[in-house]
């Protein structure tokens, strides 16, 4: 991904619009004087995000985004990125200090930043209508740093940004350890970004792609860029310029149309990636061109789709954005979350036969344990309450303690009783006596 960084004095504007509207909060015009920057966000009308949003905007979806690292400080996340481990640095390592210091380079999280933003980016200002949004803007985003900025703005021999520095981890190490991680912290997608070279294709990296697919994760890669994408539940991404039209990965890298446009045989889908605006680090924003940022467009639409049908796997969840692509393979978020309904009509939020055995291998429900329990500890105090009410009573007839006093009151509150009891039965004993003799 190649950015074009917008100049000074409209990153000084945007500011200031910022602090005269925070100024300002009171006044019922403060609103107006927030940049409103979504107008310009071309590859969000391209895919159809707002209509999208009438159904849901990514809630309670986590979205993995490993790359350059993101910073979570730009005004545009408010709280919606949690920075996670830098696996470029030996963890717990004199190296790791470098990780403390990384906010404060300047390279650090630029082209991370760039693609967390147009995957969840919820803008700012009053009722959030500065800035700019991505396509689940209430997703939650979790930063993975697998590699780092290239230092002096300028991309390698092979296409790809610096991955690794003096002293630094291997990129195929970082990238495995990231995508396990980010499956670990429980993201269902799962984004990987370009120039991580041969290690996209290496061995360890294709088993941590499998495992995350195998626990439920659905992993979105740039077309062309190396990675396994022939794996069920991985969806790769080509960019499309303003015109819908794939875009070569040279072409796309320098933002401008391809001359002749053709299909990367790797991409199951295309999405806008030509001059993309996005947010970058620090408060500022930019644009972006690349296989990579179309990746992000169709992450954050499989976080639509993931938070309407959290039941889905992730194969089911790629052949939805697929199947709901518009003409020429473009993603449509409308569509695919129209596909994923179909997909999702016959399929439970929960597994029915696993609940109905208890999840647990036992020979019956669960449920009738804890039932059986329940009579069990009843049958139990009815017991003791009987036992306890006999304990009370003198079903023999004993005479009591003839010093208790009160003992003795009862004993001849019960004898009057009985006698009560024999003078009522008399009478019918003797006439039934009398009618035997005859």
């Amino acid at each position: 991904m190649r950015p074009n960084t917008i100049g000074t004095p409209a990153a000084l504007g945007v500011c200031g619009a910022i602090l005269t509207a925070q100024l300002a909060a009171a006044a019922p015009v403060a609103a107006d004087t927030v940049a409103d920057l979504r107008p310009e966000q071309w590859g969000l009308e391209a895919i159809g995000a707002s209509k999208a949003w009438d159904v849901n905007r990514g809630s309670g979806v986590l979205v993995g985004v490993l790359g350059t690292g993101a910073d979570s400080g730009h005004p545009d996340f408010r709280d919606s990125v949690t920075v996670g481990t830098d696996f470029t640095v030996e963890q717990g390592g004199a190296d790791e200090d470098a990780d403390e210091d990384a906010a404060a380079d300047a390279a650090f999280g630029a082209s991370g930043t760039a693609l967390a933003g147009i995957i969840g980016a919820r803008g700012h200002g009053r009722e959030h209508k500065g800035g700019m949004l991505g396509v689940a803007p209430e997703s939650q985003l979790l930063s993975v740093r697998v590699r780092q900025e290239s230092t002096d703005g300028a991309e390698g021999a092979d296409g790809a940004a610096s991955a690794r520095a003096d002293g630094d981890v291997d990129p195929a190490t970082a990238l495995e350890k990231g995508i396990r991680y980010a499956v670990g912290e429980g993201a269902q997608v799962i984004t990987l970004p370009e120039g991580m070279g041969d290690a996209a294709g290496d061995a360890d990296v294709r088993e941590a792609i499998d495992h995350a697919v195998r626990v439920g994760s659905l992993v979105v890669v740039p077309a062309d860029a190396g990675y396994p994408a022939d794996s069920e539940g991985v969806l790769a991404v080509g960019a499309a310029d303003r015109q819908l039209r794939p875009m070569s990965g040279a072409d796309a890298a320098a933002g401008a149309p391809a001359a002749a446009p053709t299909k990367s045989p790797a991409a199951g889908l295309i999405a806008p990636g030509d001059q993309v605006e996005t947010i970058t680090s620090g408060t500022g924003y930019t644009k972006v061109s690349g296989d990579d940022a179309a990746a992000a467009f169709a992450a954050g639409t499989a976080a639509l789709v993931r938070a309407e049908h959290p039941q889905l796997l992730p194969d089911q969840v790629a052949e939805a954005l697929v199947e709901g692509a518009g003409s020429g393979g473009v993603l449509n978020a409308p569509g695919a979350l129209s596909a994923s309904d179909g997909a999702a009509k016959d399929i439970p939020l929960y597994n029915e036969d696993l609940a109905d055995d208890g999840g647990d291998g036992l020979p019956v429900p669960g449920w009738t344990l804890w039932a059986g329990t329940a009579v069990l500890l009843l049958s139990l105090v009815v017991a003791g309450v009987v036992l306890l009410r006999r304990s009370m009573v003198n079903p023999y007839g004993l005479r009591p303690d003839p010093d208790s006093r009160a003992a003795a009151q009862q004993w001849s509150r019960q004898q009057a009783l009985e006698a009560e009891v024999e003078a009522a039965s008399a009478p019918g004993r003797r006439r039934r006596g009398g009618r035997r003799k005859r």
